[in-house]
């Protein structure tokens, strides 16, 4: 997870976890999920928060498939876990 998402949007998670159950899907940069360091510690504070980070290898190539290729997983996986979770509020950003 990039610096952004670390200072910004996990930070607000860990809030709401405390009353709400999440689940967190990302797109990782290669490096960043080779970074076993970073990983790791992202990976702690989501478990000892109780957050589920599901995260995946961000794809740029093809230059025009792998976009849509990108946004029709997202859109599976929301998808899913609607069906599995009612009272799921979903958030999702570019």
């Amino acid at each position: 997870m990039e610096p952004l998402g670390q200072s910004q949007i996990l930070e607000y998670l860990k809030l709401c976890s405390a009353k709400h159950s999440i689940t967190v899907r990302t797109f990782e940069k290669k490096s960043d999920i080779q970074n076993q360091k970073l990983h790791d510690s992202i990976s702690a504070i989501c478990q000892n928060k109780n957050i589920k980070w599901v995260s995946s290898t961000f794809v740029h190539k093809p230059k025009i498939l792998a976009p849509i290729l990108g946004i029709l997983s997202l859109l599976v996986f929301t998808l899913k876990f609607c069906r599995s979770d009612r009272e799921a509020i979903v958030h999702a950003r570019s």
